[in-house]
C-alpha cells in the first residue's frame, strides 16, 4: 500500500511539472528574493502549495497545477521547475483550487476570477473569490492589510510588523453590486427587489446568517425552491 501511494505521488508530482513548465505569457517575474521576512501573519490564502487550475485570456485551462494565491498584493504564484513565478494578472483571469483537508475528509474548492466590472472601487484586473454564481452572485474580496506599529515597553521602543487579515462580501446582480456584512439584515438590505422572496425564506428556514455556509444554504433554498 505504500509503494503504491508514492507510486500515485510520483504520477502526480511528474504530471504538475509538465503542466506548469508549459505555462507561458510575456510579464511573468521570477521571485528571486524571500518575501514578507519577519512579519506576523501571512498574506496567502494557503501558505504551502495547493493544486490548482489557471485560465488564460484565450480560455486555455492548464490544470493541475501547483499554486498560491498572495491576496495582498493580489497575484498569482506557481513553482515552475523549482523556481517561483508570479504571474502576469491580466493574461490570467481565471484560477481554481482544490484539495482535500485532511482533518474534515472534506474536499475544499475556491474558485476565483477577475473582470468584476460591477465593483467600480477595484481595477478589473483585481480576483475575486465567487461564493454563489447565479441570479445572486456572491463575491468574496480578501482584504488583507500590512501594518507596522511602534510598541514601547520599559522605555525602549520595538517596531513590529504584521498582516492583518479580513473580508469584503459584495452581492452582484445584474449591473448593480453592493457590499454587505453576514447578517441578516445587511444582506437582505443589499438584494434590492429580491429582498422579499430571500425574507420569506430566512424566516421559513429560520436561517441567521453568521458564516459564509449559512449564506450558501440560503442562496440554494431561493435558488432551488
Amino acid at each position: 500500500m505504500r509503494l503504491f501511494t508514492i507510486q500515485l505521488f510520483l504520477i502526480f508530482a511528474f504530471s504538475v511539472k509538465g503542466q506548469i513548465s508549459n505555462i507561458p505569457g510575456a510579464g511573468n517575474e521570477v521571485i528571486r528574493i524571500k518575501k514578507y521576512a519577519d512579519i506576523e501573519g501571512s498574506p496567502y490564502l494557503y501558505n504551502d502549495w495547493k493544486a490548482g487550475t489557471i485560465t488564460d485570456n484565450t480560455g486555455k485551462v492548464y490544470s493541475n497545477v501547483l499554486l498560491k494565491y498572495d491576496a495582498y498584493k493580489d497575484v498569482l504564484e506557481i513553482n515552475q521547475d523549482g523556481s517561483i513565478l508570479q504571474l502576469n494578472t491580466k493574461q490570467y483571469p481565471n484560477f481554481s483550487i482544490s484539495f482535500a483537508d485532511g482533518s474534515t475528509n472534506k474536499v475544499i474548492k475556491h474558485f476565483f476570477k477577475s473582470g468584476v466590472s460591477q465593483i467600480t472601487d477595484y481595477p478589473p484586473t483585481i480576483y475575486f473569490e465567487v461564493l454563489n454564481d447565479g441570479p445572486i452572485t456572491v463575491l468574496k474580496k480578501y482584504d488583507i492589510k500590512f501594518i507596522e506599529e511602534v510598541v514601547n515597553s520599559y522605555g525602549t521602543a520595538a517596531a513590529t510588523k504584521r498582516f492583518q487579515r479580513g473580508e469584503k462580501y459584495f452581492v452582484v446582480i445584474e449591473d448593480k453590486a453592493v457590499e454587505f456584512k453576514l447578517n441578516n439584515k445587511s444582506f437582505l438590505s443589499a438584494c434590492g427587489e429580491r429582498m422579499t422572496d430571500i425574507d420569506k425564506i430566512i424566516n421559513q428556514r429560520k436561517i441567521k446568517l453568521k458564516n459564509e455556509a449559512d449564506l450558501i444554504a440560503l442562496l440554494q433554498f431561493y435558488e432551488n425552491p
